[in-house]
């Protein structure tokens, strides 16, 4: 009979400890679920374009100041649109050509664009090539919007050669440079 009061008694003083030991963590909040990670808060994303492509209506590549202009049609479809002036005699809005999967492939996997690395940035030097821009790139919510609600100037290639310095919301960071290469050939591709 005393074995089974002293072994009551153990089990009484570990179940004690443990309901304490519950009752610390609950009071430091440390039982607490810890958010979820949303890649669509736009400060802490890790994607360059935080709604991916989904959330985008148009996208500008500005080279040398001559804009190249892809955007989607009311059936959520890509194509190149045509300027409206200038050496190109024709102006279009045909979505139904050869390009379309290359324009909708090439700028899906821009949306994928992660930042990798972010450095300090003076504007009085331009270290990374970004302030003296000769391609940018302009990203709209909707193809009707005069304001691009993304601005990013694309600078050097860094160093180790497989990233690219990018300005964005005064802040500098480097990307893939895979990704501004494809944009470059896209350009190419549809402009000829």
């Amino acid at each position: 009979m005393l074995k089974i009061l002293r072994n009551s008694w153990q089990l009484w003083t570990i179940l004690a400890v443990l309901l304490l030991i519950i009752g610390l963590l609950k009071s430091k909040g440390l039982d607490e679920q810890k958010p979820v990670h949303n890649h669509k808060f736009h400060g802490t994303s890790k994607f360059l374009i935080p709604d991916k492509i989904d959330g985008i209506g148009a996208i500008e590549i500005v080279i040398s100041q001559k804009i190249h202009r892809y955007q989607k049609n009311d059936k959520n479809i890509w194509f190149f649109h045509m300027p409206h002036a200038g050496h190109h005699k024709t102006h279009s809005h045909d979505t139904i050509g050869e390009y379309t999967d290359v324009i909708a492939g090439t700028l899906t996997g821009f949306g994928r664009t992660q930042k990798e690395r972010n450095f300090s940035f003076d504007l009085r030097k331009d270290e990374y090539g970004v302030v003296n821009s000769n391609m940018y790139i302009l990203i709209f919510k909707d193809p009707n919007d005069l304001s691009p609600d993304l601005r990013i100037s694309v600078g050097d290639v860094a160093p180790d050669t497989l990233s690219r310095y990018i300005l964005v919301k005064s802040q500098v960071f480097t990307i893939a440079n895979f990704h501004i290469e494809k944009l470059l050939n896209l350009v190419n591709i549809t402009e000829n």
